[in-house]
């Protein structure tokens, strides 16, 4: 069996960013809600609206972090002499090398740093861009379909220009 590629510190920086969005939004709604019912109800405001909201906070982060470290988990990508392994949860699913038909890099969507569309068994197929290790697995996809899928020189070329950046 080949390496074994997982979600990395990219995804983490956006765990976190996430994190304080959610929080930021239930922020904002503590005001709005002040804003709009503070005189309806004179009894839950102040302290005791804050403290609620401010539980509904910790909850929101707490929950945030927890979904995030489940799909980090969950999502794994390993290079096997069949082909590639994707694992996301439960689920498995083998991309045997010789069902790639083609490999294109997007570039005019922001999809992730190396955002390759590879077409397998006539559908498109995209790693998951918060991959750790994202060009070099990407470049391992390269080597194994190269008999199968006439591959653009530059496009390889990138792969292993980013190798250790993304």
């Amino acid at each position: 069996m080949g390496k074994t590629y997982r979600i990395g510190k990219r995804f983490r920086r956006i765990e976190y960013l996430s994190t304080a969005v959610n929080c930021l939004v239930v922020f904002c709604f503590y005001f709005i809600y002040r804003y709009l019912f503070a005189q309806l109800f004179p009894a839950l405001s102040d302290v005791a609206l804050a403290a609620v909201f401010l539980l509904l906070g910790a909850a929101t982060a707490k929950l945030t972090l927890y979904v995030a470290k489940r799909y980090a988990g969950a999502v794994s990508y390993r290079v096997t002499d069949e082909g590639l392994l994707a694992v996301t949860g439960k689920r498995e699913q083998l991309y045997r090398w010789q069902d790639f038909s083609g490999a294109r890099l997007i570039e005019f969507q922001f999809r992730g740093p190396f955002p390759v569309e590879f077409q397998v068994s006539g559908k498109p197929m995209m790693l998951e861009q918060n991959i750790e290790g994202l060009c070099a697995l990407t470049g391992e996809v390269f080597a194994h379909i190269a008999p199968y899928v006439p591959l653009k020189p530059e496009l390889v070329k990138r792969a292993a220009d980013l190798r250790g950046i993304y």
